[in-house]
């Protein structure tokens, strides 16, 4: 098509040719100015298009040709201006319009087309940049518009008028006509050599313009239909040529950019729909680390949509991304972004997820970056994404199966045949057997001949039936030894349901089996003695009475308790007590028969329970025989063994007895509790008939201890409502009877029982602990009495003895108390004095001395009370801040018929006169006994000879009969 638009084209020229030259405008030379100026404005336009299109061309492949366009078509378009502006007839510019200075521009346009055309045609590579070849451009048509304006003169006529074009000009147009020509045949086998459409455009429009170049060659004046024709053959030149740079530049480009789009768009179509089967996921990001797409696998491991992810980061807050030891995993080292820093590839990183439902997914990350050529530093990253949670899941359950098959506990795995496969380090450790002499053996291996075949026949069936069995079996070690395990055996079948092994566990009974039987033994023995304790004697016990009364036979218990035990412990120490006890347990043990029971109830406490007794006429001989055989092995002498404070081993030879309260049983129906509450209180009878005896239960007791637990509770409730009272019995001195003083005692009137003895109530009082508020008011009320004395001058002089008890004084604010009830009552501390028995200062004699001294020193006087019945050192005695000694009643009742009683008496008098003291005697009943007491020194009396304890009243009103002068009081406080 293009060989036969130029042979159009020559044929065209040639008809033109041959036509002698003729004017086709009615105007002439007038009327070709607009249609010239039009022709040259179009061609202008698409020479400055040429040069538009050449400065923005893109394409790396066409750099040199739009270098050359660019710089020759400015040139070119400069010329075209100028031709244009300075045609004969046109406005005077830089200088006046005339044809040969149109011509002149006209040529250098052409030559610069033809010169750029063959640049092109060779494929001239000019150096430097575009703007530089622009400058250029410009530089030159600077230049051209310059001579052509002002050196017009220096050029070669071109044209005369009249006459037309001269020889130079049509030569020159030849010439242009020859080079455009051969530009085109370069530019046509340039177009055959590399196949592009482009440079047959432009040979074809090297080849019009030089075809057109003819028709400029023969014209008369510029508007004969020559020139005309020319500027035509220009403007499809041009117009040739143009389309050859669009199509190159701009049109080719752009189609290939739409080509690429679709291509593109169909690529990504085909790769989404690739990462949509992709069954791992993939995550695409940017240089900053965010997402760009993913595809719905990798939104289902997160818990996404696809959507959801896009956007979002690595270093995303909500992603909750952890190593796998459970630490959060920074955003910045999360492998993208590590591979997007450095460049490099990440395989199988390990991290936890928290989805937004918050549960964990486990994934495998494999990242690679993506570097465009020509650029070292990534642009985007490729993540690919395993979901690895079952996987860890299955390692997990691998790893706890592992570890939990080298438990504490034996395992051992068999086949289907039972023969042994694989065991534990601890299935080892227990039999005793190595793994290599275990492997390939079967569990026979183990028996012992504790369990019979029955045994282990039930044992596979219930196996069989169940698929499990546990239980407790006997085997064997290695060593022989026979010990308890307590075996579970689990059955594992297969995909088809059969069975494949059996699994077993075997557990070590032999330290449970110990542990229990040291349990055993310390909830139900005495870890002391080893006998059984309270517990297990209970039980037995219980059987006992049970057995009985089936088998109408009798039994007895025997209630022992050691004599003066405390004293022992208190002097030698527990560690010699206990020696005792073991002693005493031992010799209980052989002295009874086998079969009957001895226990310790606790402390020095024993019980023997003897069952299956003779006929009821012959029990209690028995039973006393046995109980005397107990006396008499447990009143040997004990040599006790023990470890001094030093380290060493000593030895002590003691003696002790004992005291044994018996009750029988199997006659009547009684309980437990009620059998020992028997034997206890017969214990306590033979403690009160003096100790190391024995003595049975009868009836008398059960009402002894009926009433003491009835007065119990009358007492507490005397306490509650003050239903006591004090009485005074007067002190008197000299063979006047001059009363000084008296003793406070206390009373207590029952609302039923009237007076109750002292005697009943003060022990009662001291056992149950409600001595101290009662002795606190005995006290309080002594004192009151004592200040309201102290205002009436027949009673000032009076003192006040108050009995206080050894619970009252191991109190250890007592001194307190005392002062605090003083200072509150308002008695005058002189007038108060406080009696003490001699059983006080056998413990803790120091703290009495202590406490004594206190009050002492406040005025407060003391009188040791039932002076040589106890067991008081004289020692002590000496280091007492004492004021008077007290001659015990039962000294003074026989002094005239005892020469023994009489003797203390006298003693006492002659130890109080040589320690400073003053000495008083109680329960002076016949002149007889006052004289001998006067005889031998003894001057102050107290007793029924002069007056019972009397009420309040009373004692005021057998006060004021014997008011004494004030050198009466004075002699008789200097005695007592």
């Amino acid at each position: 098509m293009t060989f036969a638009f130029g042979m159009l084209a020559v044929a065209s020229l040639f008809a033109l040719m041959a036509l002698p030259p003729f004017t086709i405008l009615a105007d002439g030379h007038t009327g070709m100015l607009p249609v010239h100026l039009l022709l040259e404005l179009f061609a202008i336009i698409i020479a400055m298009l040429i040069v538009t299109v050449s400065w923005h061309t893109f394409d790396a492949r066409e750099s040199n040709s739009s270098k050359v366009l660019l710089c020759g078509f400015l040139i070119v378009a400069c010329c075209d201006v100028m031709h244009a502006l300075t045609y004969d007839g046109m406005p005077a510019l830089l200088a006046e319009s005339s044809t040969p200075r149109a011509i002149f521009f006209w040529l250098m346009g052409r030559s610069f087309e033809v010169a750029t055309m063959a640049l092109v045609a060779v494929n001239w590579a000019p150096p430097l940049s575009r703007k530089f070849w622009l400058g250029m451009g410009l530089l030159a048509s600077g230049v051209l518009v310059w001579f052509g304006s002002y050196h017009i003169d220096a050029f070669p006529v071109t044209f005369v008028k009249g006459q037309g074009v001269t020889e130079f000009k049509a030569h020159y147009e030849y010439v242009l006509c020859f080079l455009n020509v051969a530009v085109a045949f370069l530019l046509w086998r340039r177009a055959e050599h590399s196949g592009q459409s482009r440079y047959y455009l432009l040979a074809l429009s090297s080849f019009v313009m030089g075809v057109g170049e003819i028709a400029f060659t023969a014209y008369i004046t510029p508007s004969d239909f020559q020139n005309i024709f020319g500027h035509i053959y220009k403007l499809v030149a041009y117009s040739l040529l143009y389309q050859a740079t669009f199509v190159t530049s701009i049109r080719a480009p752009f189609e290939k950019i739409l080509q690429s789009e679709n291509s593109l768009r169909e690529s990504e179509n085909r790769y989404s729909s690739a990462l949509s089967a992709l069954s791992e996921g993939v995550v695409i990001q940017g240089y900053g680390g965010e997402i760009l797409t993913a595809n719905n696998a990798a939104g289902s491991i997160f818990g996404l949509t696809v959507d959801q992810l896009r956007g979002r980061s690595s270093g995303d807050p909500s992603w909750q991304v952890i190593h796998e030891d459970g630490t959060p995993w920074p955003g910045d080292t999360h492998p993208a972004m590590e591979a997007l820093q450095t460049g490099k590839a990440i395989s199988k990183a390990i991290m936890g997820i928290h989805k937004p439902d918050g549960s964990l997914a486990w994934i495998s990350v494999n990242t690679v970056p993506i570097v465009n050529p020509g650029e070292q530093v990534p642009h985007t990253v490729v993540t690919s994404i395993t979901d690895i949670t079952l996987r860890k899941e299955a390692d997990t359950q691998l790893r706890i199966a592992a570890i939990a098959f080298e438990s504490q506990e034996g395992m051992m795995i068999t086949d289907a045949n039972g023969v042994i496969l694989r065991v534990n380090q601890a299935f080892t450790n227990s039999t005793g057997y190595t793994a290599e002499e275990i492997v390939g053996q079967t569990p026979r291996l183990f028996k012992s001949d504790r369990h019979s075949t029955a045994f282990y026949d039930a044992m596979w069936e219930s196996i069989k039936r169940t698929e499990t069995w546990q239980g407790e079996v006997w085997d064997r070690r290695k060593n022989g030894e026979v010990y308890p395990t307590w075996l579970t055996i689990s059955a594992v079948k297969g995909y088809d349901g059969v069975i494949t092994h059996y699994v077993g566990m075997h557990i070590d009974l032999t330290q449970r089996k110990t542990a229990e039987d040291q349990l055993h033994k310390l909830a139900f023995y005495d870890p002391l003695t080893q006998l059984p304790n309270r517990r297990l004697l209970l039980d037995r016990l219980g059987h006992a009475l049970a057995g009985s009364a089936r088998s109408q036979h009798q039994g007895a218990i025997m209630f022992i308790d050691l004599d003066n035990f405390k004293t022992l412990n208190d002097t030698q120490g527990h560690d010699v007590g206990d020696r005792l006890l073991i002693e005493v347990a031992q010799r209980l043990q052989s002295s009874v028969r086998q079969g009957d029971t001895v226990a310790r109830l606790g402390g020095d406490e024993f019980l023997v329970m003897l069952e299956d007794l003779d006929e009821e006429g012959l029990v209690a001989a028995q039973v006393e025989g046995i109980a005397e055989t107990i006396l008499a092995a447990l009143g040997h002498p004990y040599r006790l063994e023990f470890n001094t404070a030093s380290g060493r081993r000593s030895t002590i030879d003691h003696h002790s007895t004992a005291s044994i309260g018996v009750t029988l049983f199997g006659v009547q129906q009684v309980n437990v509790d009620e059998l020992l509450k028997q034997a206890d209180m017969a214990m306590y009878q033979a403690k009160a008939a003096g100790r190391n005896t024995i003595r049975f239960f009868d009836s008398d007791m059960q009402a002894t201890v009926t009433n003491r637990v009835a007065l119990e509770a009358d007492l507490r409730e005397a306490v509650q409502t003050g239903q006591f009272l004090l009485h005074y019995q007067p002190q008197l001195v000299g063979d006047g009877h001059r009363l000084t003083g008296a003793e406070a005692l206390v009373r207590w009137q029952h609302p039923q029982r009237g007076m109750v003895s002292p005697a009943e109530f003060i022990p009662l009082a001291e056992e149950t602990g409600l001595i101290l508020p009662l002795g606190h008011w005995v006290l309080e009320t002594a004192c009151a009495q004592l200040a309201i004395w102290a205002a009436q001058p027949e009673m000032a002089h009076l003192t006040l003895a108050v009995n206080v008890s050894v619970n009252q004084l191991s109190q250890a604010d007592f001194v307190d108390q005392v002062l605090a009830i003083l200072v509150d009552t308002g008695a005058d501390p002189k007038m108060l004095k406080l009696e003490l028995t001699e059983s006080m200062l056998v413990n803790n004699v120091e703290d009495i001395i202590a406490k004594m001294t206190a009050l002492r020193a406040k005025g407060v006087g003391f009188s040791l009370d039932d002076f040589g019945t106890g067991y008081s050192s004289l020692s002590y005695l000496k280091r007492l801040p004492l004021d008077q000694l007290k001659i015990d009643q039962s000294f003074v009742r026989d002094v005239l018929t005892d020469p023994n009683d009489a003797a203390i008496a006298k003693m006492i008098v002659a130890l109080a006169e040589s320690l400073g003291l003053t000495v008083i005697a109680e329960g002076v009943e016949i002149e007889g006994q006052r004289h001998f007491l006067a005889r031998h020194g003894c001057h102050a009396y107290q007793g029924y000879l002069f007056s019972k304890p009397l009420p309040l009243e009373g004692f005021e009103a057998f006060a004021k009969r014997r008011v004494p002068d004030a050198q009466d009081i004075a002699g008789a406080h200097s005695v007592l």
